[in-house]
């Protein structure tokens, strides 16, 4: 992930994600657009799915850790080509 995010322009941090209730605190990673910005993305691995948590939004499953980097990347594909040309 690190070498992905590298190749994309991010910055990749492990983080320790705070725990609700009696929970233990985990490991998230946390993608910024550069090492002095905030996260924009959180990444966790249950036994159930690889969760994504935008900055903005609801948390979203996904199977393997494959698939939210290649989501990323369309994503990424569909914002530079929803563009419009100056008049």
């Amino acid at each position: 992930m690190k070498e992905w995010t590298g190749r994309h322009g991010m910055h990749m941090v492990i983080r320790l994600d705070q725990g609700v209730g009696d929970e233990d605190y985990e490991e998230v990673i946390a993608l910024q657009t550069d090492i002095r910005s905030s996260c924009f993305l959180l990444i966790w691995r249950s036994t159930e799915a690889v969760t994504v948590q935008p900055l903005v939004g609801r948390p979203l499953p996904y199977r393997s850790v494959g698939h939210v980097l290649d989501s990323l990347v369309a994503n990424q594909n569909a914002e530079m080509t929803n563009t419009t040309a100056p008049e």
